[in-house]
């Protein structure tokens, strides 16, 4: 076995207390090796492509991705929930525990990061949301709400929303069918979940699509995910996908990995693997195992990439070219701003590869810039806070 990593952390996957860990070569994969002073060593798969998580360590450049000023807060606002989904990560279902308004307003004045996030349970659920942004957008705080979207098909709710003073919404979106919606959020949702959309995009308000990818129930669904934030871009400004992993209440242990998942975005995009992984290894200063990003319009207009994709150099040429990976409208519109001109559209494309209790290495967490808020009030690393939960239950 080859050591890939001589010191790092993992946790335990009996007791869940955090552990001193190893990252080896064991075959073909990359593996932590975790060892629990009472529970010996144990494993779990860090990656299932050797030579991508090779590739990954081998890029960084920076120890410290994200300074305190960079990072954002997701606080589970609400426990209670109006769906009962195969998938959620926060289980306990008690309007008792929800967070105080009070609590949450000592939350927003302390935190030193950015961004604000409501999350649950359903934060839309939590009477006391709208009070809450407005609070964090009158102290100059980027504020988002984690959605199901079943309340936004409420037009007068978005608009309070809205007024409130809302930076965006992430709203969950698992596919275009019924058939996906019932064996993941137990129920059929599309036609409730498109008009929300379409509330959401009269008021303007800026919103992530959430994809969370079930092997054998939508991996089909990817790329329609992707044609309708591209074909809805003036609302939707970036695609955040995850694979179902097995924390909380699940339907099972994690089987797709982030280098799986970007070869699907490969597949979808018409766009060779290794271009993309390429550029994503040579503009991110702390790539790691569990979390990938680009700006995809950026990405298809930066000369290095077009020439790469075949672009000739004639400038009449750019729009026919964009129209390939983006479609017409799209292309259009790129095509009048100049790339550096900080008005021109932009699309965000983030995969994740959620770690669970088997296989979180806590330098790899370092990546995602996002922290959680235990009902105690103590601030932990995202990842960390909800697998540890399933053991401690102090979200």
């Amino acid at each position: 076995m080859d050591l890939l990593k001589k010191k790092t952390k993992g946790l335990c996957s009996e007791c869940y207390r955090i552990v001193s860990a190893q990252v080896v070569a064991k075959n073909g994969k990359a593996v932590i090796l975790k060892k629990c002073p009472k529970h010996g060593i144990t494993e779990g798969i860090l990656e299932k492509d050797l030579n991508f998580f090779k590739r990954v360590i081998k890029g960084r450049y920076k120890k410290e991705p994200y300074p305190p000023s960079q990072r954002m807060l997701m606080i589970n606002i609400a426990h209670e929930c109006n769906l009962n989904c195969r998938l959620c990560y926060l289980t306990e279902r008690d309007k008792r525990l929800n967070f105080k308004l009070n609590d949450v307003k000592e939350l927003i004045r302390t935190y030193p990061g950015h961004t604000i996030i409501f999350s649950g349970g359903e934060p839309t659920l939590h009477e006391k949301l709208p009070e809450m942004i407005s609070y964090a957008a009158l102290r100059n705080k980027m504020t988002a709400v984690v959605t199901n979207g079943v309340r936004l098909s409420n037009h007068s709710y978005v608009r309070s929303l809205k007024n409130a003073g809302l930076s965006y919404l992430n709203f969950s979106m698992n596919g275009f069918t019924d058939r996906v919606f019932k064996k993941i959020e137990n129920a059929r949702l599309l036609k409730i979940k498109l008009k929300a959309l379409a509330n959401v995009k009269e008021y303007g308000i800026r919103t992530q699509l959430s994809f969370t990818m079930a092997k054998g129930i939508n991996e089909d669904q990817f790329g329609r995910i992707m044609n309708y934030a591209l074909n809805n871009n003036d609302f939707i400004f970036q695609v955040r996908a995850r694979v179902a992993t097995g924390i909380g209440r699940n339907i099972g242990e994690k089987n797709i990995f982030l280098s799986d998942f970007i070869k699907r975005l490969a597949a979808e995009a018409r766009i060779p693997y290794e271009i993309i992984l390429d550029h994503w290894l040579s503009k991110n200063a702390f790539p790691n195992a569990y979390y990938f990003n680009i700006e995809y319009f950026g990405f298809l207009m930066d000369p290095v990439i077009s020439q790469k994709l075949g672009l000739k150099s004639e400038p009449c040429m750019m729009e026919r070219y964009l129209s390939k990976y983006v479609g017409k409208p799209n292309a259009s519109r790129l095509v009048s701003f100049d790339p550096r001109d900080p008005r021109r559209p932009v699309f965000a494309l983030v995969l994740f590869s959620w770690p669970d209790s088997h296989n979180i290495d806590y330098e790899e967490i370092r990546g995602l810039n996002l922290d959680t808020v235990t009902r105690d009030k103590k601030i932990v690393p995202y990842w960390d806070g909800i697998i540890r939960n399933e053991r401690y239950n102090f979200l």
